[in-house]
């Protein structure tokens, strides 16, 4: 995928079990941007058990069951692309957050499927949140679970300061354009907050980005309740939700809050997490 114009879609593959959503998302937004799609799956040596003991795993073997996952994946990705866009898939022998990562710069956005809570490990856990915290383009995750209705809903984008909202503000407005959908601006208070300062993210704190987006209606609003809560609730009736990385002055601390973790794993929708700034 490297040098490729227009950049494409990367698509992290885990198993090959439940891809149907993350597949179908890919596809989707594959035709809305006019790109391709590549699927890369990562095999390391250092996989374990559930137990933490190593599993013991030749080369052959993690070659000859990573390439069984991709082909599986290709062949499902293709049924939905048009014959104009292709599939092309990678092989890496690294951790997934890294391959990913690594990756990313080449990509135009990155695609990682969240499996049901009851089976995830804390392993696939630390490769959703190390690729959302780290990848150099947003980063999508999409419920195992997700399937596309047809149904006009909102793409919802999580606002706080306006200072550090706009990068947020215009990927949504991008998704939404794109999706021909209406973008809901949610800031979120929790109960008990100060009530001064700015109450809501309002069209204003954004006129001009909103003015080049006049096709995309906008509703703001304020809720009050935490805002992971508030904006997980309103993931029930959106077609995505926007939040932030940690806007850090310094190079230092985490780079997903709780808020942006809380979301990424309990959201019954897709969720994209943009660099804020």
């Amino acid at each position: 995928m490297l040098d490729v114009k227009p950049r494409k879609i990367l698509v992290g593959v885990g198993q090959p079990d439940d891809l149907d959503g993350v597949l179908e998302f890919a596809a989707v937004e594959a035709v809305r941007r006019q790109c391709g799609v590549h699927l890369m799956h990562a095999v390391s040596a250092g996989s374990r058990h559930g137990d933490g003991t190593e599993l013991s795993f030749t080369g052959d073997t993690m070659q000859h069951a990573g390439t069984g996952v991709l082909v599986t994946a290709a062949q499902r990705l293709e049924e939905l692309l048009t014959d104009d866009l292709s599939v092309t898939t990678e092989l890496v022998h690294d951790t997934a957050a890294s391959a990913i990562n690594e990756a990313s710069p080449h990509a135009c956005l990155v695609l990682l499927q969240r499996r049901p809570q009851p089976g995830i490990t804390h392993g696939v856990r630390s490769v959703t949140h190390g690729v959302s915290g780290r990848a150099a383009v947003p980063v999508l995750v999409v419920p195992s679970s997700w399937r596309r209705d047809g149904e006009r809903t909102p793409v919802v984008a999580g606002v706080g300061e306006p200072a550090v909202s706009g990068s947020l503000v215009n990927a949504a407005l991008e998704m939404a354009r794109r999706a021909r959908t209406d973008l809901h601006l949610v800031h979120a208070r929790p109960d008990g907050h100060p009530s001064g300062g700015v109450e809501a993210a309002d069209h204003h704190d954004f006129a001009d980005l909103l003015a080049e987006y006049p096709d995309v209606r906008i509703e703001s609003r304020v809720e009050r309740g935490a805002p992971e809560d508030t904006l997980v609730a309103a993931g029930d009736a959106a077609s995505l939700v926007v939040i932030g990385r940690h806007h850090r002055k310094h190079g230092m601390g985490p780079r997903l809050g709780s808020t942006a973790r809380a979301v990424l794993e309990r959201a019954a929708c897709p969720v994209m997490v943009v660099e804020p700034g």
